[in-house]
């Protein structure tokens, strides 16, 4: 399965321009010299543009805006998988709060769907 973790302040003036991209929520915004996460991983929009599914291809910075995904499970290529399957859950329709919009994890979690077996998610064609 997967868990959300929480992104990292990171200010635009506080980054050293390098190969590592940062991701906000609505996808990347700039580069750093060193990652917060080790690639490929998944960013979600948290904060402002919520429920923004991307992809991270390498390392990368998600910053305080977004949440990364921490897969439970071994296998790498499982990231893909569930990349696809968050995409289509839609989640922006879960974001809440009136000023700023804000997806919370714990409403994400309760949302529902069928995950195929690690054996099936691992296969390559």
């Amino acid at each position: 399965m997967l868990e959300l973790q929480y992104g990292k302040a990171l200010k635009e003036s506080d980054r050293i321009p390098g190969p590592v991209p940062v991701y906000g929520s609505n996808g990347p915004v700039g580069s750093h010299h060193e990652a917060l996460v080790k690639g490929p991983g998944i960013v979600i929009g948290r904060k402002g543009n919520t429920g923004t599914v991307k992809f991270a291809n390498s390392d990368f910075y998600p910053i305080d805006t977004t949440f990364y995904v921490k897969l439970k499970t071994a296998q790498a290529d499982a990231m893909n998988y569930y990349y696809h399957l968050l995409v289509f859950q839609d989640l922006r329709k879960l974001s809440s709060d009136s000023a700023v919009p804000g997806l919370n994890r714990n409403i994400v979690y309760m949302n529902q769907a069928v995950i195929a077996p690690e054996r099936v998610i691992g296969v390559r064609g």
